[in-house]
């Protein structure tokens, strides 16, 4: 069965042992600010997951694994569907990533083309549009 969620407690050390999930603890993400992260789940295992951090009702994804190539494109469309969602929970307003090589899956989703300032984030997506708009449905 595959399932997305938020991170628990108990999944950390699971999570640190595995080298190739390992980042979604460790990626560059400042102590002062409040970390999150979502997990994808077969079978009762982890087998990626999406991490970062927020500042007020902004949150920033800096760090997306998916250890299953084959499934990829699907996970990864689930995966960012369920982070929207779970900061949506969150009273997050907005959340900014660096589009990278998921440039154009993100851009599927809704998120749009912005100005870094100060950070590497150049994609956008304001959840309140999502939920309103054809991306969600």
């Amino acid at each position: 069965m595959l399932v997305f969620r938020k991170i628990k407690s108990e999944d950390l050390d699971i999570i640190y042992r595995d080298k190739t999930l390992r980042p979604l603890l460790t990626a560059g993400i400042p102590d002062r600010y409040q970390r999150f992260a979502v997990v994808i789940e077969r079978d009762k295992r982890i087998t990626g997951g999406a991490s970062g951090y927020r500042i007020d009702d902004r949150a920033y994804c800096n760090c997306i694994v998916i250890k299953d190539p084959e499934d990829e494109a699907v996970l990864f469309d689930g995966l960012i569907r369920s982070l929207i969602y779970v900061l949506d929970r969150e009273e997050v307003k907005e959340i900014y990533t660096a589009g990278g090589i998921y440039q154009q899956r993100y851009e599927r989703i809704g998120f749009k083309p912005v100005k870094p300032e100060a950070r590497p984030y150049n994609l956008m997506i304001d959840i309140g549009d999502f939920f309103n708009g054809k991306s969600c449905h």
